[in-house]
């Protein structure tokens, strides 16, 4: 490759929770503590931009409006779960700034990157070029159903969702909250087909999703996947939970 691809894809499913919403699922603000993160946009309102930060190995310049991983306690912890190797292809979907399939990239693997966010997208774009890993990222904007062909495998796949049920009035607001949870419900329904037969994928859950009437373990059989927990963290007004799916 040429330097990064930055390709905006076509929407081809509308439709693609269908069947996966739960009867129960409705937007209940009794469901959670959604102060943290009111207080998360808060300090992402609150920094000069652009801002500055490193991520693992990746530096990264964070455009106003679009999440930075710095700020958070799942990103950091996601990442340290992570054994990102040489010649790998890779998967970063909600790739956001870019954090972890640049970081990929630093490691030697081949990275493709999808993010809804034209904002986000543009602010990968420019990352890869910071850390010149141009050649080894491509950067496409949409949902995992419109950018990937069903052929495409990979060998590893992060899975960094929003992770609260809520409005999206802004492009900082959709890297938090997502108005049905359909976001992560949609990806456990894709993720197999581009899955390699011995890769496997790192999904980031809340226990919100659970409470809204979700079940993760369910979710993964019904699409031919076998979830393992790897890791998990209670901050007390939510558990995350990091899960390896593999091809059942």
């Amino acid at each position: 490759m040429n330097g990064t691809k930055n390709t905006a894809c076509a929407p081809r499913d509308a439709s693609a929770t269908a069947g996966y919403i739960s009867s129960t699922a409705a937007s209940d603000p009794s469901l959670y503590d959604i102060s943290p993160a009111q207080r998360l946009i808060e300090r992402h309102r609150n920094l000069h931009y652009p801002y500055f930060c490193t991520f693992g190995q990746a530096k990264l310049e964070i455009d106003e409006g679009v999440f930075c991983p710095e700020l958070t306690k799942t990103s950091p912890w996601l990442l340290e779960l992570l054994n990102f190797q040489s010649g790998q292809r890779v998967l970063d979907v909600f790739a956001g700034s870019g954090a972890f399939g640049i970081n990929a990239a630093l490691h030697g693997a081949r990275a493709i990157l999808v993010d809804i966010s034209p904002l986000a997208s543009a602010c990968a774009t420019k990352n890869s070029t910071l850390n010149h890993v141009d050649d080894r990222v491509t950067i496409r904007q949409g949902t995992l159903g419109d950018c990937l062909g069903r052929d495409e495998t990979f060998d590893l796949i992060v899975a960094n969702p929003p992770l609260l049920p809520g409005p999206q009035p802004d492009e900082l607001y959709r890297a938090i909250f997502d108005p049905a949870l359909g976001a992560t419900v949609d990806f456990i329904r894709r993720a197999r087909r581009h899955l390699n037969p011995q890769g496997s994928c790192y999904l980031l859950t809340s226990d919100v999703i659970e409470r809204y009437g979700y079940d993760i373990d369910r979710l993964c059989v019904e699409n031919d996947l076998y979830p393992s927990l790897v890791d998990k963290r209670d901050v007390g007004y939510e558990t995350y939970r990091v899960y390896q799916l593999i091809q059942a």
